[in-house]
């Protein structure tokens, strides 16, 4: 090795996890340079990386905060708008039976009653990581963590802004992945369970104990969120038939999907965005550039399955390493969900508890010293991809003024957080590779010494 690589390799040794909050103290300083940028424009902060402060379902003044109405909260607490949930071509059924459940009793309290309850256990899943990640560090780096990587990441900070319930996950997460790390099966089983019971996507991350042999946990997991789905659904209005059908209808309505993909963060969303600006104003429908596509629920599928088994991989080829285990298999949640939406982005918190806890020692460092720069880089590329999604940057990219734009205003989030993270797809998937290589050259020279010994 070249000295110049052998400086670069020990300044990537340097102490991570303080470089990797670092990142993140600097981007919060750019963030509020650029909230007096918006204000200026006359805009505000929450609408510029989230949605329209004014976004209805709700009485305004005498049940909204101002005129916010924190959307996906009063969304599912109107149950759509019609009178049952599991009624004919109700969009709100694509929540799932469980937390159609949680919306039902939060309709027993006033709205603002029950925004505040709601609100405050979406806060308090985020910190409850952040606490755990963060509860070992010194007073500096437990501030950053629970701030800027916490409380105040972009997918907390938008989730919230929406009154989306994605926030449990990131508990349920973190309780899925130290049950797997120290092998209470069970545990894991019943965290997966509830997971994939709050979101349709969250059986995703079945992927890890699959990826850990423990395949009848893993049926046990699958048979559990099959009641927790049943069960809700058999207390719930009309016939259960007819819930069946219409929570089907829902999560594979393509019309809905096809519009929500404008604002996801997924490389499938970036990839559909860019086919359909490229094909011209003559084929491509800004409101919905899926349907622009030829093909495009099949490029979603396959684009899902390949990073399913992207993290299948490296949850099987990695050792000594929290991030490149099981990093992979959390970003899931906003890269293999195809109409991922930025408040999946709130996964990031998991990330930064798992290094805070497992991956640096007490200076920060990375943890293992036998740990080598191909490593060290590619853990260092997941920790900028991970910053990349984490701070709030509320810049908005104008597009041209034609009969055409780049699908209107596109945030930074919607572009650099799948640019960022398929560049840790190559690396780290070119690292398990060259590892690979190198164990198969080490054992096929350790049996050659042992034929010449006999």
């Amino acid at each position: 090795m070249s000295m110049r690589k052998q400086l670069a390799a020990a300044r990537i040794g340097e102490p991570t996890l303080h470089r990797a909050l670092a990142l993140l103290m600097f981007g919060w300083i750019a963030v509020v340079f650029l909230i007096a940028v918006v204000g200026y424009r006359g805009d505000t902060f929450t609408n510029a990386i989230s949605f329209r402060v004014d976004d209805g379902w709700c009485v305004k003044g005498a049940e909204s905060l101002g005129a916010h109405c924190f959307g996906d909260y009063g969304y599912a607490r109107s149950r759509g708008g019609m009178k049952e949930v599991y009624s004919h071509h109700n969009i709100d059924a694509a929540n799932s039976p469980l937390t159609v459940i949680v919306f039902e009793s939060l309709r027993q309290f006033g709205y603002r009653t029950g925004l505040v309850i709601y609100t405050m256990t979406l806060i308090g899943a985020v910190a409850i990581v952040a606490w755990w990640g963060a509860r070992r560090r010194n007073l500096m780096d437990k501030s950053v963590l629970y701030f800027a990587a916490g409380v105040a990441s972009l997918g907390a900070l938008v989730a919230v802004d929406r009154g989306n319930p994605v926030t449990w996950l990131a508990t349920l997460m973190l309780a899925y992945i130290v049950a797997v790390e120290r092998r209470a099966w069970g545990l894991a089983a019943a965290a997966l369970a509830v997971l994939a019971a709050l979101k349709f996507w969250g059986i995703l991350l079945i992927v890890v104990l699959l990826a850990k042999r423990q395949y009848s946990w893993a049926a046990r997991a699958l048979a559990l969120t099959a009641l927790l789905y049943l069960v809700p659904l058999f207390f719930l209005p009309t016939s259960m038939p007819n819930k069946i059908k219409t929570m089907l209808w829902a999560v594979t309505n393509r019309d809905y999907a096809d519009a929500v993909v404008r604002f996801a963060v997924s490389p499938y969303s970036l990839l559909v965005r860019t086919a359909c600006y490229a094909r011209g104003s003559a084929v491509c429908d800004p409101v919905h550039p899926a349907a622009s596509i030829p093909g495009a629920p099949v490029v979603a599928v396959v684009l899902s399955l390949g990073l399913a088994v992207w993290a299948y991989a490296m949850c099987r080829g990695f050792d000594g390493s929290a991030l490149l285990a099981y990093g992979p298999a959390i970003s899931l949640a906003f890269l293999a969900v195809p109409e991922a939406g930025v408040y999946n982005l709130v996964v990031t918190v998991v990330m930064f508890a798992l290094l805070a806890r497992y991956e640096s020692d007490s200076k920060g460092n990375l943890a293992s010293v036998s740990v080598s720069s191909d490593r060290k880089l590619t853990i260092w590329a997941m920790v900028i991809a991970m910053a990349v999604a984490t701070v709030p940057i509320p810049l908005v990219l104008k597009a041209g003024t034609g009969s055409i734009t780049l699908l209107g205003d596109v945030r930074v989030s919607y572009v650099a957080v799948p640019v960022a993270w398929m560049v840790v797809v190559a690396l780290t998937t070119r690292l398990l590779i060259s590892e690979r290589r190198a164990s198969n050259r080490n054992g096929s020279r350790r049996t050659s010494t042992v034929s010449s010994g006999s």
